[in-house]
């Protein structure tokens, strides 16, 4: 639940802050390439913000998805991690990553 709390906080943000720079620079405040800079800046860092929760989501759908299968988080993040691949834990990523760029 929490996770994705934080995740609609960091797409919150982004908005907030790409959408107050875009009101600047078409006030003429900044520069169009500043205007670029910002833009990828925090588009960036939500990426990168959600690139770190990604596995702790990816083990909250499993414990969710399969009750009953998993003792808890630690033990469904050595099973995934086990038998699956670290890789497995960063299923999603690629969507967000494109989603962002």
């Amino acid at each position: 639940w929490m996770i994705g709390v934080y995740t609609m906080l960091s797409l919150g943000f982004l908005v907030y802050m790409v959408g107050n720079v875009w009101l600047v620079w078409r006030m003429g405040a900044i520069s169009a390439v500043k205007f670029l800079q910002y833009f990828c800046a925090g588009g960036i860092s939500a990426f990168l913000t959600h690139a770190a929760c990604t596995p702790l989501d990816m083990v909250k759908t499993r414990l969710q998805t399969s009750p009953g299968v998993y003792e808890g988080p630690a033990a469904a993040f050595r099973t995934i991690v086990k038998e699956e691949g670290p890789g497995a834990l960063l299923k999603g990523l690629g969507a967000t990553a494109f989603g962002y760029f």
